[in-house]
């Protein structure tokens, strides 16, 4: 029979399976060879064996197969099969195309299974009984193909519902029926899985787990805190609500005084969790409305409030799973809204932003501070504060970090990078100072992340941890970064700067005691921890900006950032004053200086990325040179790089985003690199401007404002500007904008006037309740001081909120 079956294959009357054919619809092929060449039932099994080519890995196939009988071999991989078939229908409705997911790909998943589903063609009467099956309940599902074969009649679909017993859906039954036997979920020894609803594993062991994580999981109840935002003092707090403290407890960031109470003092919960108390007061509380005295506790070992029972009973609070928080005072109701947890940790950043953070330089140069060439003036101010030199063991006590972590974080514990062997003894004489210096400490702890080492070109060593795993276990307390409109406030006929950086800022705060274990890292067979805030940790920069806050937030004269502290005054003996202030204030709370990335008394400074002097901001010198002598991109991420960088810059560049349109069009997820001769000339173009060194002015608030709009077909174009005593034009800033492709579809009025009002309500820091004057381009023909009259919903909202009149300009 062999021969003759290789005789048949050769003239093309018979074909095995081709790997990617649809099995049932090969069986039906075979089907029509059968009646065709009339073999009996075990030849016919015998060539279907070598015919059929069954897939690699499904052994359930292989055994049926292996049987004598074509019959049954049929009759059971339909069974098998079409139960496939009926599993990839739910697949099939449930997909849906995921967001950032490339269309192109969801397309072909989607084209793949219906070709599967329906590679025979298609009927009315099967895409009935399709779509009814798919749209029952997975217990029904369930039921029906661990039973049955399922007809494609409806009718007798519907005959086979009507007998599913009615104990399928009970799946907490354990009690035995009225006839002393099992239900159907009794028969099998492990209950039903939560994920794919069969009964021959638990959820937890589903093959299909990994695929469907993100709806099934562990099928356990997360557990969410909520927050009440609340005022302390005037001071704004998010209080979590925590039953288990007796006590309510503040943290110490924020308060401006403190009665001081015995030493050591411990807040303990119901759970064991213990906080070190530093004092107790009587505050002013305010929630919403209602305003209170109530005694509190002091912790600098918390960066948020806890609202405790004491708090919870004086103010008779209730609250709902939706979130309402209501409470009575002396009769008076109340109510406010809770925040969730999960929309408090992330309300900037996404995940992936957290987890890419830079890596920081571990360590601790040592500088000649007094032979640091300064300001004389500076020099005496200074040997005033003598705590200020550069200590390494010195750490404040207003503050300390905490990592927070989920609540499904466990300890990771990752593999040492490799070394050459003169680099390890660089590294280790390096880590024997940090033990000295209290940075690190010898450690026992089951965390562990990475040691990174890298020389520079001088051949100086820069040692850092690889903290992005752990990161990902940290809950994100955003902060949003400092705004240009908030650095120019208060800037205005500033003459004299001075910049003050701290030594280290990060290892002066400590960590607290039970987080430190989280920040080890090994190096060879040592293993280490830290003993004070790392650098590359998530939530660093905020417990850093937190302290700032604390120390100088009621300065008029001072803004800080990560990069430092500006401190700018009208003139010397002002400055030489404000600058006593605020060494005064550094000096109580045991902070050092350094000098070498100080200056003292300039008329100009950089700070922030930017090079400040009077009335006027530029961008700095480093940063403009970065960006003209960066090269053209190869590929998408270098340029996603270099629009990351001039993006910073949008302010300083008239009409930045209809230059940067071609660019940006290349650089976005799942579009083709084609850098052609359009994208050259953008590239250029930007390069150009930063190049020609565009000036800013800082606002003088006494003047009026102009705002000026050009028409443009891709982009949202505006300028705001005032002018000098000799009517000459001085630019604050730019504004631009991509018009989506919704506003493209808007009439031409509606565009001009959606343009007018997003250019306003971007600057109403600097527009709102004042008069200012509106400059159009003579090509909005839409726009003018008759239209402002009009009854457009948008116009409307601007004439409630802001005072303006048009005036058209000749360009």
């Amino acid at each position: 029979m062999t021969d003759n079956l290789t005789e048949e294959i050769d003239a093309g009357r018979l074909r095995k399976r081709r790997p990617d054919e649809n099995m049932l619809s090969y069986i039906r092929i075979f089907e029509r060879w059968l009646h065709q060449n009339d073999w009996n039932d075990e030849g016919a099994a015998e060539i279907f064996r070598v015919m059929f080519n069954p897939p690699t890995g499904n052994d359930k196939i292989g055994k049926v197969i292996a049987k004598k009988s074509y019959v049954e071999i049929k009759n059971e991989l339909e069974s098998i099969l079409n139960r496939i078939r009926d599993m990839k229908l739910i697949e099939l409705k449930k997909m849906q195309h995921k967001k950032g997911e490339d269309l192109s790909k969801h397309i072909d998943r989607v084209s793949n299974l219906i070709a599967e589903c329906y590679d025979d063609g298609l009927t009315i009467s099967q895409l009935k009984r399709d779509i009814i099956f798919a749209s029952l309940d997975p217990y029904t599902q369930f039921h029906l193909m661990s039973n049955q074969n399922l007809p494609d009649d409806i009718v007798k679909l519907r005959d086979l519902m009507k007998v599913i017993p009615a104990e399928t859906n009970d799946l907490d039954s354990s009690k035995q029926n009225s006839t002393g036997t099992l239900t159907f979920f009794e028969q099998k020894s492990k209950p039903l899985c939560k994920i794919c609803y069969k009964k021959d594993h638990e959820t937890n062991d589903c093959y299909f787990k990994k695929k469907l994580a993100a709806k099934c999981a562990d099928y356990e109840e997360k557990y969410w805190r909520f927050f009440v935002p609340i005022l302390i003092n005037g001071e704004k707090m998010k209080a979590v609500l925590d039953v288990n403290f007796i006590e309510t407890v503040v943290p110490r960031i924020g308060l401006k005084s403190l009665d001081e109470i015995e030493k050591n003092l411990v807040a303990e919960s119901n759970r064991n969790d213990k906080i070190s108390i530093i004092g107790s007061m009587f505050v002013e509380v305010a929630i919403n409305k209602t305003k209170l005295n109530h005694s509190v506790l002091i912790s600098n070992e918390i960066t948020h409030a806890i609202f405790g029972l004491d708090l919870m009973f004086k103010l008779n609070t209730v609250w709902d799973a939706k979130g309402n928080f209501m409470f009575h005072l002396d009769g008076n109701p109340d109510c406010i809204k809770l925040i969730k947890e999960e929309t408090h940790m992330n309300l900037c950043m996404s995940h992936e932003e957290i987890c890419n953070l830079f890596l920081e330089d571990l360590t601790i140069e040592e500088e000649a501070f007094e032979n640091r060439d300064i300001d004389a003036k500076a020099r005496k101010i200074i040997e005033n504060f003598s705590n200020l030199k550069h200590k390494s063991k010195q750490k404040t006590p207003l503050i300390k970090h905490r990592i927070e972590l989920r609540p499904e974080s466990s300890p990771i514990n990752l593999k040492q990078y490799r070394f050459s062997k003169d680099l390890e003894e660089r590294i280790e004489n390096r880590l024997k100072r940090m033990l000295e210096d209290k940075i690190i400490e010898r450690s026992t702890s089951l965390w562990s992340s990475q040691l990174v080492a890298t020389v520079t070109n001088d051949q100086t060593l820069r040692l850092a941890i690889d903290y992005r795993k752990l990161n990902k276990m940290i809950n994100f307390n955003s902060r949003p970064s400092l705004k240009l409109y908030e650095l120019l406030s208060g800037l205005r006929d500033a003459k004299i700067f001075s910049r003050i950086s701290l030594a280290k800022a990060f290892y002066q705060i400590p960590l607290m005691e039970c987080d430190k274990e989280k920040t080890a890292f090994r190096f060879r067979n040592d293993h280490y921890q830290f003993k004070v805030m790392p650098y590359g940790l998530a939530n660093s920069s905020q417990t850093f900006m937190h302290l700032m806050d604390s120390l100088f937030s009621d300065k008029s004269f001072v803004k800080y950032s990560i990069d430092g502290i500006l401190i700018f005054s009208k003139d010397e003996e002002l400055h030489a004053e404000h600058l006593k202030k605020i060494l005064s204030i550094l000096s109580d709370a045991s902070l050092s200086l350094s000098l070498k990335g100080s200056n003292f008394f300039q008329k100009e400074i950089e700070f922030f990325g930017l090079f400040i002097k009077h009335n006027k901001i530029l961008i700095a010198k480093e940063e403009s040179r970065v960006i003209q002598q960066y090269e053209a991109p190869k590929n998408a991420k270098e340029l996603k790089r270099f629009l990351e960088i001039a993006s910073n810059y949008r302010k300083f560049i008239e009409n930045f985003a209809s230059i940067t349109l071609p660019l940006y069009n290349i650089s976005r997820k799942g579009a083709k690199f084609d850098w052609q001769e359009q994208e050259r000339e953008a590239f250029d173009l930007l390069k150009r401007k930063f190049l020609s060194e565009p000036i800013l002015i800082i606002p003088d608030f006494y003047r009026p404002f102009y705002v000026r709009i050009f028409a443009n077909d891709v982009a949202i174009c505006g300028t705001l500007i005032q002018k000098d005593d000799f009517d000459d034009t001085l630019i604050i800033e730019y504004f631009s904008e991509i018009y989506t492709e919704n506003h493209l579809k808007l009439s031409t009025v509606e565009k001009e006037i959606f343009t007018l009002a997003t250019i306003v309500e971007n600057w109403s820091y600097y527009l709102k309740y004042r008069k200012f004057i509106v400059q159009i381009d003579a090509q909005l023909s839409s726009l003018s001081q008759d239209s402002i009259s009009s009854p457009h919903k948008k116009l409307t909202r601007l004439r409630q909120n802001y005072q303006f009149s048009i005036e058209n300009i000749s360009t």
